[in-house]
């Protein structure tokens, strides 16, 4: 059966170490295996995932009288074979991952860490990604725990990863208790705040600003953007408006996208004038864009005013042409 058969997904370069690791695979008994070492982590607060009996991960057995004298197919040392290895499981369990086999990557792991393999660092943070970016948030808790439990060492990235996958589910008290144990950065609060404003606790969201200050954790344009479109969802956009501009007096760079979703949350709520104000009162590099008029024309359109609207369409036209004329000139110059 060819490649492109079993995993769905066409045979590139990055297969042919998994055709490699399949041509070895019936000779297991080759392998330099490294036992790991179990020991006790102190670990954050998480609710403990629940493991099935088909994928608890068993230690590696001892290598047998047999593996001990046996040629090894690769002249390599046994903890350059164990990297190698490894790296052909993760690239096994990523195209996996890909082709949207998913009970086909969890058992690709498992049959990693039964073999006694184990990732470095960037290899099992490419994995919680990945098992993460995948919606499989019960696999994300299950490798961040046998990570732990093999003494790896977790990053911020690894922490990040963990937050986004609880606040993914909705689980903002285990996200919360996670963040204040570990090493965290703006993009881990971030990721709380989005959380808290996904499920239209915006008000919540921005009780966190004053512990980011406190801990000394920069606050950025995409903290206050967050926000904003967290007020604007459930319909307070004043609110978010006061937010923009106390953020903006104290230092935070805004931007088009912030900009932009004002004008969208003022339209919803039927305050068109008030966008219209904010459109005409901030022309300045690239704001308004195309986001910022569509806005106003569908908000215009909702109110059934489709003569202010054709005039809005006319001038973003007139606009484009505009630009597209000074871009020509400009080449002509040079």
């Amino acid at each position: 059966m060819r490649m492109e058969a079993v995993l769905g997904v066409p045979l590139n370069a990055q297969a042919k170490a998994l055709l490699l690791l399949r041509r070895f695979s019936p000779h297991t008994h080759f392998f330099t295996f490294l036992p790991t070492k179990h020991h006790l982590c102190t670990t954050p607060s998480l609710p403990s995932p629940s493991i099935s009996k088909t994928h608890q991960i068993k230690p590696p057995s001892a290598p047998s009288r047999h593996f001990q004298t046996t040629f090894s197919p690769f002249p390599f040392p046994p903890l350059m074979k164990a990297h190698l290895y490894t790296s052909f499981f993760c690239t096994l369990i990523h195209l996996y991952l890909a082709a949207g086999r998913f009970l086909n990557a969890s058992d690709a792991f498992y049959a990693m860490r039964n073999h006694g393999f184990v990732p470095v660092l960037p290899l099992w943070n490419r994995l919680l990604y990945q098992f993460n970016a995948c919606g499989l948030v019960s696999q994300v808790r299950l490798l961040y725990y046998d990570m732990l439990s093999c003494g790896i060492v977790p990053n911020v990235f690894t922490h990040n990863i963990m937050v986004h996958s609880l606040c993914k589910v909705g689980e903002l008290v285990p996200a919360l208790d996670f963040l204040r144990q570990v090493e965290i950065d703006t993009v881990t609060y971030n990721t709380v705040i989005w959380g808290f404003c996904k499920k239209g606790l915006a008000f919540q969201g921005l009780g966190l600003l004053s512990e980011m200050v406190k801990r000394g954790i920069p606050i950025d344009s995409y903290t206050c953007n967050t926000l904003v479109k967290g007020f604007c969802q459930i319909g307070f956009v004043d609110h978010g408006s006061r937010v923009f501009e106390d953020l903006m007096k104290g230092g935070i760079h805004g931007d088009v996208v912030g900009l932009n979703t004002l004008i969208d949350g003022y339209c919803k709520v039927g305050h068109i004038s008030h966008a219209l104000k904010l459109m005409e009162d901030v022309r300045e590099g690239e704001f308004p864009d195309t986001v910022s008029y569509n806005s106003l024309i569908n908000g215009f359109c909702k109110m059934g005013d489709f003569e202010k609207a054709k005039c809005l369409f006319d001038e973003i036209l007139r606009l484009q042409k505009e630009e597209a004329c000074a871009d020509l000139d400009a080449d002509d110059v040079e």
